[in-house]
């Protein structure tokens, strides 16, 4: 008889053992395929969350070359000194470095339709500035180089040779405040308003009794610094109107940046916060299991107390 309950007694506590074991087998076969899974798509946010944090990183520094090229040409413009063209093209040769990057590692065309069009932008902005340059060339880089020279120097030699005779040099005076006008206000109508008062200063000169060699002199010298004046006027406003153009293309252009890191960011915190969510999923499976396991194990044991040869 005791044989027989010893014998019952090690069965059923094999077979508690047993089930006890395939139990946690079977939990810790859960966890692992959890983990695995789960580290499986870690892996792909955290590669996505790299991918585009490289973006958010090429895109900051197009930003940078774009606030550099800015900066040159006002620089350029103010000291009118061609270290500043220089380093405006530095500048747009960094911009266009970057937008290479961004399509280069865009396999999956992210970023890469604005990029292209970016490049497009920058390109026309870059020969904007160009022409910028070579009117300056025209304008000169001091006020006795370029057409600014030829004019300085066209009104000295008008003023030397009618500063006796009032009439004349009143027209002259006339014409000088126009012209100062023109270059503090840069407005078109100080331009229009020199034209009117160079036909009243043909008038005078041709209705006065100068000597015939003196007022061809005087005729001939301002019309020279007449025409010198409407091509310096043409060539400064030319510069404004690229200026213009140039604001308006970095406008788009920022545009087009924005939206290029706007998709970058979004993307970046998307990954975090789907890598956050699969690491608290791992969480919640591996105490899940912990505490089933647990209780699993102490209804066992609790049940074999209190029948211990079931």
């Amino acid at each position: 008889m005791k044989n027989k309950q010893l014998e019952n007694f090690i069965k059923a506590s094999t077979g508690n053992i047993f089930k006890v074991i395939s139990v946690t087998l079977a939990l810790l076969l859960i966890l692992v395929s959890t983990f695995y899974i789960g580290f499986y798509l870690i892996d792909g946010h955290l590669h996505t969350h790299k991918k585009f944090g490289y973006f958010q990183k090429i895109i900051f520094n197009t930003r940078v070359s774009l606030l550099e090229m800015q900066k040159n040409e006002k620089n350029f413009l103010y000291y009118l000194d061609y270290t500043y063209a220089d380093a405006y093209e530095l500048s747009h040769q960094k911009v266009k470095s970057s937008l290479y990057k961004i399509i280069d590692h865009d396999s999956q065309q992210y970023f890469s339709f604005s990029a292209h069009k970016a490049q497009d932008v920058v390109d026309a902005m870059a020969r904007k500035f160009q022409n910028i340059v070579a009117e300056q060339q025209k304008v000169g880089f001091s006020e006795i180089s370029g057409l600014s020279g030829k004019l300085r120097k066209s009104i000295h030699n008008v003023e030397d040779k009618i500063k006796d005779i009032l009439p004349l040099y009143v027209q002259v005076l006339k014409l000088r405040r126009h012209e100062k006008d023109f270059f503090i206000r840069n407005e078109q109508k100080y331009i229009e308003r020199f034209r009117f008062q160079y036909k009243d200063y043909l008038r005078v000169v041709r209705e006065s009794q100068l000597d015939p060699k003196l007022r061809d002199d005087v005729m001939k010298m301002g019309k020279e610094y007449y025409q010198t004046f409407l091509l310096l006027s043409e060539s400064i406003r030319t510069i404004d109107i690229l200026q213009d153009e140039i604001s308006d293309l970095n406008k788009n252009l920022m545009i087009k940046l924005n939206q290029m890191a706007n998709l970058a960011n979004r993307s970046v915190a998307q990954g975090t916060h789907k890598v956050d969510s699969v690491i608290f999923f791992i969480k919640m499976i591996t105490a899940l299991i912990s505490v089933l396991g647990l209780l699993y194990i102490g209804i066992k044991g609790i049940r074999y107390l209190k029948h211990p040869a079931k």
